[in-house]
């Protein structure tokens, strides 16, 4: 809330006696005054008499808003893409007044990875601000059973008539 006091609307009354008073009849805007307010200033004499005027008040937002992004982890599942919402990446992002739109760039991913993505917020006045965040694209659906590569291995005993291997010794590039 903003409050506008009469004297700051007084362009420079003046009265024989002396002015005893101001008054304004609308000195508190909100964010649904944005934009021009018609006021009516009072001027009253320590006679009693009163003179009134009118003046524009122009009420603006200036203050972007406000964005909290989070980095999230979404699931491929075998398709060929996935879509990331706003709401899913949004982590409490505010307005003075209020957004009036979230965007995601990029929103939809194709392979697997990490990616930087902007989450962006404009509110009515349009100020806007954003945030990147990492999305991380997995895949966990997977129908094709693994192809084993095997490779033959010629193994010499030790002193102790000992020998040791591994799966990677005879790994051949599975």
């Amino acid at each position: 809330m903003q409050t506008v006091t009469a004297a700051s609307v007084d362009g420079g009354s003046t009265d024989d006696i002396g002015i005893t008073s101001l008054e304004l009849n609308i000195s508190s805007f909100t964010c649904d005054n944005i934009g021009d307010n018609n006021v009516t200033l009072t001027v009253f004499d320590a006679a009693g008499n009163s003179d009134s005027c009118e003046a524009v008040i122009t009420i603006e937002d200036t203050i972007p808003p406000s964005m909290t992004g989070q980095n999230i982890t979404v699931d491929l599942e075998g398709n060929t893409s996935v879509t990331v919402t706003t709401s899913e990446v949004d982590n409490g992002s505010f307005d003075n007044c209020s957004i009036a739109a979230l965007s995601l760039t990029p929103n939809t991913f194709t392979s697997v990875g990490t990616f930087d993505a902007v989450l962006e917020g404009i509110d009515d006045s349009e100020n806007m601000a954003s945030v990147i965040i990492e999305i991380t694209v997995i895949d966990t659906f997977d129908d094709e059973a693994p192809v084993a590569v095997c490779q033959n291995l010629t193994v010499i005993l030790d002193e102790n008539g000992e020998a040791t291997i591994s799966a990677e010794n005879i790994d051949g590039g599975s």
